[in-house]
């Protein structure tokens, strides 16, 4: 209930800024570990000409085969793998070539894959779900190219140490 609020919230105050934008930047985002996909969207929005404001959502797909999992369950919110907000800053501002950069802070509330036995006869892992409904919490960094209104960039975060690959549009 309380994500959920907050959501609401904060989605309401980046609609708002959105209308009034001097300068935004919408991105796909698109993550994968074991058995998860996750794609997302990131909306990043400049208050001023070198720093703005970042917010990012993911969402997952799992794809797995039944006999290599134990303890899998699907009672996760909205099936919301991951949020981040954070603020943003020029690096560059060459013609060019611009570069933004990012950091926030990151939310995992979807499910995390570990190994938990290996069959050395079958060659095969059997994993199990780790996050146990607790959320992880870590810090969020990327490097964003603009190629003239197109994006694209990386970002790591330390709280499930993934790497996320984004393409986008800046209007």
């Amino acid at each position: 209930m309380i994500i959920t609020r907050t959501l609401l919230i904060i989605m309401t105050l980046l609609i708002t800024q959105l209308t009034i934008a001097q300068k935004t930047n919408v991105m796909l985002s698109y993550s994968q570990s074991k058995f998860i996909y996750s794609p997302g969207l990131e909306i990043s929005h400049f208050i001023s000409p070198k720093i703005g404001i970042e917010f990012g959502i993911n969402t997952y797909f799992i794809n797995y085969q039944s006999d290599q999992l134990v303890n899998i369950t699907d009672n996760y919110l909205f099936n919301i793998y991951n949020l981040n907000i954070g603020i943003c800053g020029k690096i560059t501002n060459n013609e060019k070539i611009k570069v933004d950069g990012t950091i926030g802070a990151k939310v995992y509330y979807g499910p995390e894959f570990t190994p938990l036995h290996y069959f050395e006869s079958e060659d095969y892992y059997i994993y199990y779900d780790s996050s146990e409904f607790r959320p992880d919490l870590g810090i969020d960094v990327g490097l964003i190219c603009h190629i003239k209104k197109y994006l694209t960039g990386v970002k790591y975060d330390t709280a499930r140490n993934k790497l996320r690959l984004l393409v986008g549009y800046s209007f």
